[in-house]
């Protein structure tokens, strides 16, 4: 046959107009570099590759008419026609390669085509972006006060939210207008004074102070001052996230979240684990309100947070200057800080806003440390 006498003469032919119009110029393209490189990588097995590629050709010769236009020919392509019951079957049927040489020239094929290619990279780069995207939504739309003030309504049913006017921090920012359709208030995370207010029978008191602390790896000074086995739960969280952010592995949802801690509350009495050493984020304090969470700070940020309604003000703050004058630290509330990691922010994710989970232990602030 001429195909296997004059290669050269069968690449023409493919190239001429007809098959490019029957074909269309991919799988035209796709043939050629076939027989170039079985001529170059495989001599030996000329042919019988020979024959497999022709059978190829002749079962997309039989499947349709010439196109009767160039148009018509880019939409055949677009949309593969189906192949005919028995297509290829004839006379260079006995021509067949041995599985060996099938075997080796199809998986030249294979090696070469880019759709295993295109999809991994297009999981990579999807795996990429939900990171991406998960980081930006962590840093912006869903902040820590957010899933304490919802923690706390859920989990502690005697507590009302007192201040900023009582409301909750929702997930992202909030616009609100009036019924004239004036701006009035655009809900914002409390950044200044008290993180969490809260009124009603906790403990024997009737308020709670709270403090959030969120970090995305959930890396406090606060672990200086825990027992071993909560620091290392804190630290195992922390590790577990990484890896759900680790770049060169692929995003899996259902990564695990990290160790459990073995205590619900605890009580940290060394103030220097408090408030932070090396970088580590602890309490911060100013000249003005002193350290965070100490109870002239308390004092001071009630002075000055206009969402607080005046009884509730006036109670607290003559409470505080009692306690000034007696000596005896304030009980009128109690103290307490939230710490919200990697792991609550991938759950409230996960749940699509459902759950609202805090780092355990709770850190409860005794009443005769941080008074200034």
């Amino acid at each position: 046959m001429f195909w296997q006498e004059n290669p050269e003469d069968y690449q023409d032919v493919l190239d001429s107009w007809l098959a490019k119009q029957v074909m269309g110029r991919p799988k035209v393209n796709e043939v050629i570099h076939m027989l170039q490189q079985v001529r170059k990588d495989a001599p030996k097995y000329m042919n019988s590759a020979f024959a497999e590629i022709q059978k190829t050709v002749n079962q997309m010769l039989n499947m349709h008419p010439p196109l009767p236009s160039t148009a018509a020919a880019k939409t055949a392509r677009q949309v593969p026609p189906r192949q005919k019951t028995g297509a290829g079957k004839g006379k260079n049927s006995s021509q067949q390669p041995s599985s060996h040489q099938r075997g080796g020239a199809q998986q030249q094929v294979k090696n070469k085509a880019p759709t295993v290619q295109s999809s991994a990279a297009n999981k990579t780069k999807r795996s990429q972006e939900i990171r991406q995207s998960k980081k930006k939504r962590w840093s912006s739309g869903v902040p820590a006060e957010h899933i304490v003030d919802y923690y706390s309504k859920e989990r502690r049913k005697g507590l009302r939210k007192i201040n900023d006017n009582g409301r909750l921090i929702e997930e992202h920012d909030r616009l609100k207008r009036n019924a004239a359709g004036d701006r009035i208030r655009k809900q914002d995370i409390n950044q200044t004074g008290i993180d969490h207010l809260w009124f009603g029978s906790h403990k024997g008191r009737k308020y709670l102070v709270g403090e959030t602390k969120g970090s995305i790896f959930g890396h406090f000074a606060f672990l200086a001052g825990m027992a071993d086995s909560d620091a290392k739960a804190i630290e195992g969280n922390r590790s577990e996230i990484g890896k759900i952010f680790d770049e060169k592995t692929e995003y899996n949802e259902q990564s695990g979240l990290g160790k459990r801690s073995t205590s619900a509350e605890i009580s940290i009495k060394n103030e220097g684990a408090l408030t932070g050493s090396q970088g580590k984020a602890g309490l911060s304090g100013t000249k003005s309100k002193g350290r965070q969470m100490s109870h002239r700070w308390v004092e001071s940020s009630l002075n000055n947070d206009n969402s607080i309604s005046i009884g509730h003000k006036s109670f607290i703050r003559r409470e505080i200057v009692r306690a000034d004058i007696t000596g005896i630290p304030p009980t009128v509330y109690h103290r307490e800080i939230y710490m919200i990691t990697g792991k609550q922010y991938e759950q409230h994710d996960r749940s699509k806003g459902r759950v609202h989970n805090i780092q355990m232990p709770l850190i409860v602030l005794q009443d005769n440390i941080l008074v200034e």
